[in-house]
């Protein structure tokens, strides 16, 4: 192979959920492999992308949370890339939301505004708008508003262009039914637009494609919303989830309307018709992304590019929407429906439709693309990516958080059919996540699980060792 893409989703909604349809994800890994224990590494953000990059931990490269601005001291899979013979012919499309600066610090082209941000207010997105001959003052209509942030009230029309960071917790729909006004369409386009002219000029290459969503404000079109009933939106079993026996981040919330001095109402102050309500917009954005995801697999195999082409589709973390007492976004809690992330990669040199139990992560995707080119990091001892090119190495990976708007420290790990959750200066957790797939029994606290609960205990001193962990404070 000679060429390496990525594409990246973020904030996915409660991965592999039957009721969320992600035809354009099951076509690709019927294509290659599926990762189905994928966990991220960290489940927020930039600790999370700070990973895909390096493939450390965070407390190895320093970025532990969204608030931290660590400047990049290690080495990153672009310094390798561009180390041996692929300088100018790297690009990235996207969120950065990595640490300072953006990709074109790494010698990157493309489009990349720095931080968190919005596509929507740069000259690039009012360039796609004219040369596509579209509206040039896109708009979408709020109908439920979550956020304390100005014009974000139910019933307001709000220009994409005002929007200055893509996280305001917002449902809607994106006016004029047509998705190609929606950032992960714009950045679908320019993915698609650089391939073309990759595949003429013939050179080895990686790109990389970021789309701010599926996350919020969750601002789909019509289209995509006509796609689910509210009716027939099932609800979590954990909704109603009183959370006892569990760690008091569980508690943390800070959505207006859900939360009282950023603790979690319970019970839920919302109706099962407005939760019903928010995760069809969640869905249908879902839908949405996976579809501009799609496009860019599609055009890499139209083009020929597929035969020398590895492709790999991830996200950075989940989504905590309707979870566990009803929240919103996330926190530092290890829960499912933060952690499970898409994770499939398409190989010109392997079979298709392969499944792989493997305790993976977003942590191995900077390894497995090097590996791909037949390259590596230098210092590959501070590395705990794996290649997934290549045989399991692992029987169990640890997640990590570091806290995120509550200051919490916390590992998880899963094996042989439970999950762990060690968290610092709280009880533990213990699931049985074949009986007890939404986590709602803490078995830790059951005398009868002592012996369960030690074993992964050790388990984990021994990573702690291992690896050199140490908390950030």
């Amino acid at each position: 192979m000679k060429n390496v893409v990525l594409i990246m989703q973020d904030h996915q909604l409660y991965f592999d959920h039957p009721a969320i349809k992600r035809p354009c994800f099951d076509a690709f890994r019927q294509k290659g492999t599926h990762f189905v224990n994928a966990r991220s590494v960290t489940p927020l953000c930039c600790p999370a992308r700070r990973s895909i990059l390096n493939g450390m931990y965070a407390h190895r490269h320093g970025l532990y949370n969204n608030k931290v601005n660590a400047p990049f001291d290690e080495q990153t899979y672009f310094d390798v890339l561009n180390a041996n013979g692929y300088e100018g012919n790297n690009y990235y499309f996207g969120k950065w939301h990595a640490g300072p600066g953006d990709s074109s610090d790494f010698k990157c082209k493309g489009f990349t505004p720095p931080g968190y941000s919005s596509p929507y207010k740069y000259p690039e997105y009012d360039k796609y708008l004219k040369r596509r001959g579209f509206d040039l003052n896109p708009t979408a209509r709020v109908d439920i508003g979550l956020s304390d942030l100005n014009k974000y009230y139910e019933g307001a029309v709000v220009p994409l262009k005002e929007i200055r960071n893509l996280f305001t917790l917002s449902f809607g729909e994106l006016l004029g039914d047509n998705e190609e006004l929606h950032e992960c369409f714009f950045l679908a386009s320019l993915a698609c637009e650089q391939l073309e002219k990759l595949k003429e000029e013939g050179k080895p290459f990686t790109l990389r494609v970021d789309f701010w969503g599926p996350h919020q404000p969750y601002f789909p079109t019509k289209k995509y919303l006509d796609m689910y009933r509210e009716e027939d939106i099932p609800l979590y079993p954990s909704l109603n989830d009183d959370l006892k026996g569990r760690p008091d981040i569980y508690h943390s919330e800070n959505a207006v309307g859900l939360s009282k001095d950023n603790r979690l109402i319970q019970p839920t102050p919302l109706s099962d018709a407005q939760w019903r309500k928010m995760l069809r917009y969640a869905y249908a954005e879902n839908t949405l992304a996976d579809a501009a995801a799609g496009r860019i697999v599609d055009k890499i195999f139209s083009l020929g590019l597929d035969k020398d082409t590895l492709i790999i589709w991830s996200a950075d973390h989940g989504d905590a929407l309707c979870s566990h007492g009803g929240h919103m976004d996330k926190d530092a809690y290890m829960s499912s429906e933060v952690l499970n992330i898409p994770l499939a990669l398409y190989s010109p040199d392997r079979e298709g439709g392969i499944t792989d139990n493997r305790p993976a992560s977003n942590v191995d995707i900077p390894v497995t693309m090097l590996d791909g080119l037949g390259l590596k990091f230098d210092d590959e001892s501070v590395r705990v990516g794996e290649s997934l090119l290549k045989p399991a190495k692992r029987d169990y990976f640890v997640s990590v958080t570091h806290g995120h708007f509550t200051p919490h420290v916390a590992l998880s790990v899963e094996k042989d059919g439970y999950r762990y959750v060690k968290n610092y200066d709280d009880v533990s957790e213990l699931y049985d996540m074949t009986a007890d797939p939404y986590s709602l029994v803490n078995l830790a606290l059951n005398p009868e699980y002592a012996e369960k609960t030690e074993y992964f205990e050790k388990l984990l001193a021994k990573w702690i060792k291992d690896n050199d962990f140490k908390p950030y404070k």
